[in-house]
């Protein structure tokens, strides 16, 4: 008599565990990168407006929530002390370094360090480029 070959009950449930397992933890690490994009876009936009030089921190914070709530982004792993506005050529660059501790399971987090800047998104507006 010959074998059957197939997938079975156990292997598709071991499988469906681990392709959810991928999923939720997938989606709890991507989320800070998300917010890290987003960080960069209102940064970009910010360092386009320049009046935002001439404003002292406390001004530039306001503005900076605002534009946060506009996009609808929940920023509350960046603090405002990590933010800096620094001058080159004839443009803004804004800079920041903050970390997130993702918790991952049980008591084991993953951090994760970003340094999101207007510069950066400028420089990386989707171009792609293929070799011969």
């Amino acid at each position: 008599m010959r074998r059957l070959n197939g997938f079975g009950l156990v292997s598709f449930i071991f499988f469906m565990l681990i392709v959810v397992f991928l999923v939720i933890y997938g989606i709890r690490i991507g989320a800070p990168f998300f917010q890290n994009t987003r960080v960069e876009r209102i940064f970009e936009k910010m360092a386009r407006d320049s009046s935002v030089r001439k404003l002292d921190s406390k001004k530039f914070h306001e503005i900076f929530r605002k534009e946060a709530d506009l996009d609808n982004t929940s920023l509350r792993s960046i603090e405002f002390e990590n933010i800096e506005i620094k001058e080159e050529g004839s443009s803004n660059v804004i800079n920041a370094t903050y970390s997130v501790k993702v918790p991952f399971y049980s008591n084991i987090s993953i951090c994760i360090d970003f340094n999101p800047s207007s510069k950066n998104f400028e420089s990386s507006k989707y171009v792609y480029t293929f070799g011969r």
